[in-house]
């Protein structure tokens, strides 16, 4: 059996992975401040930062855009800031649109995540959930073709 513990070659990032019923979080850096807590969701379409946290951090509103509610088929406008730096594994993105919502509340306890980071931020990497290992890998290529 091959030893797994080895990063594979073709991993750009590994980084720590928790979880909160089931959905995995990892830690965000915005704009040099944090790490905050985020849920890392493969059906997000759009990343999700707290309206307080982008309000203590003095993150401007830039837009808005219309966001379905992955409750059901309802959708809202809401507000849009773009967070000049994020920093994840350190992988750095500049410019990144992210929604405005009240996250606080939404869930019990202390430990709610600041955010939502979608997959997208990822494109042209293949996201690895180990969730024994409770790690996330990127790794460069496109995924095979299905058989």
């Amino acid at each position: 059996m091959p030893d797994d513990s080895a990063i594979p070659e073709k991993a750009v990032a590994t980084f720590p992975m928790k979880a909160l019923g089931g959905r995995p979080m990892i830690e965000v850096v915005l704009n040099g401040s944090g790490p905050y807590t985020f849920f890392l969701d493969t059906g997000a379409g759009h990343s999700v930062l707290d309206r307080d946290l982008a309000g203590k951090l003095g993150i401007p509103v830039t837009g808005s855009m219309e966001m379905g509610s992955p409750m059901g088929d309802m959708s809202a406008e809401t507000d849009v800031v773009s967070v000049s730096g994020l920093e994840v594994a350190g992988l750095s993105f500049q410019d990144e649109k992210m929604a405005l919502l009240d996250l606080a509340g939404m869930m019990p306890g202390d430990q709610m995540p600041l955010g939502v980071l979608s997959y997208r931020i990822f494109e042209g990497y293949r996201i690895v959930f180990d969730y024994p290992k409770q790690m996330v890998r990127l790794e460069a290529g496109e995924l095979p073709e299905p058989d």
